[in-house]
């Protein structure tokens, strides 16, 4: 970092150093964490006897969720992220959604891909204790207006992977506007499943009323389709493949009763990009007419919102 300049990343590294030689972990305890480097992209490994996770300081993004071995979460080329002085000084306005490379996992997004999951997020321990890991991802979004916080923690023994959120405005109280486009924050959970490094066989669980054109991710019956807007029954989304054996499911928050799914077993004219997605989101997309649909956040200055989800691992 002190080779390209960038004096106050090097100094984030330091701190974040400390903390994980302050962590209190028994060497033959429940509870597990180290360092990664994947492609020159920094992050950490953390498990329990059920679960493990992979978090990266790109994106903050969750790369790899294994439950009991088995990876549920389809990684992209890290080596195609940007280099890392971009990432690492936050450049996120020198480019658009469309220079954004498709990593995969799970990831936050707005309307589009956000180029903010493009750089490094800044990671921070909360607790590392053999009771309890968790690790704090935070960016500056959208002009530094908004900071997203998302806190993931795992506990001894349970497959579930919890994730707070917070979003909050952060200019101050006083630039108040009649203008209501300016509190309005459109937010998107975005994963990219594969279960146990493939597709073949995942089997969507969507709680809704809607009749959808496939569930079953299909190589041999290939389809596309493109659901921007469904009412969920239910909060949650959920991913199993029973050849395997393995998946999970993502528990939702109240606040979040809308999805977006997106299957693409055909793949493009170069034969490739057979995936498909699992998202819930708050913005205005997709909304019929005549319903009263889903809306953005709207957060004032100085004020947040909350919210929690969680995947949970199953196994067998």
């Amino acid at each position: 970092m002190y080779e390209q300049q960038l004096y106050g990343r090097a100094a984030y590294y330091l701190d974040l150093a400390e903390s994980l030689a302050q962590a209190q972990l028994a060497a033959d305890g429940p509870l597990r964490i180290e360092p990664v480097n994947l492609e020159g992209n920094f992050g950490f490994r953390i498990a329990n006897e059920q679960i493990e996770f992979t978090l990266l300081e790109l994106g903050g993004r969750i790369i790899s969720f294994k439950v009991k071995g088995t990876e549920t979460l389809h990684c992209g080329d890290l080596a195609k992220t940007l280099p890392l002085k971009i990432r690492a000084s936050k450049q996120y306005q020198s480019f658009t959604h469309r220079d954004v490379p498709d990593i995969g996992g799970y990831e936050d997004a707005g309307l589009e891909l956000l180029p903010e999951s493009a750089v490094d997020w800044d990671l921070s321990f909360k607790e590392s204790s053999n009771a309890r890991i968790a690790l704090e991802a935070s960016m500056l979004l959208r002009g530094d207006q908004f900071r997203l916080s998302r806190v993931m923690s795992i506990v001894p023994g349970s497959p579930e992977l919890k994730i707070d959120y917070s979003i909050s405005n952060v200019f101050p109280a006083e630039y108040i506007s009649d203008d209501p486009t300016h509190y309005q924050f459109n937010w998107r959970g975005r994963i990219m499943p594969a279960i146990g490094d493939a597709r073949q066989g995942d089997t969507l669980e969507v709680p809704t009323s809607l009749t959808l054109p496939a569930t079953v991710f299909d190589l041999r019956n290939p389809v596309f389709f493109e659901l921007r807007s469904v009412p969920l029954n239910d909060h949650y989304l959920g991913v199993f493949n029973p050849e395997k054996q393995a998946g999970f499911t993502w528990k939702l928050d109240p606040q979040l009763n809308y999805a977006y799914l997106w299957m693409n077993s055909r793949g493009h004219h170069l034969g490739a990009g057979k995936v498909y997605t699992l998202e819930v989101f708050r913005s205005f997309y997709g909304n019929r007419p005549g319903e009263p649909g889903n809306r953005p956040f709207d957060i004032k200055p100085g004020q947040e919102v909350n919210f929690s989800v969680s995947l949970i691992g199953r196994k067998n």
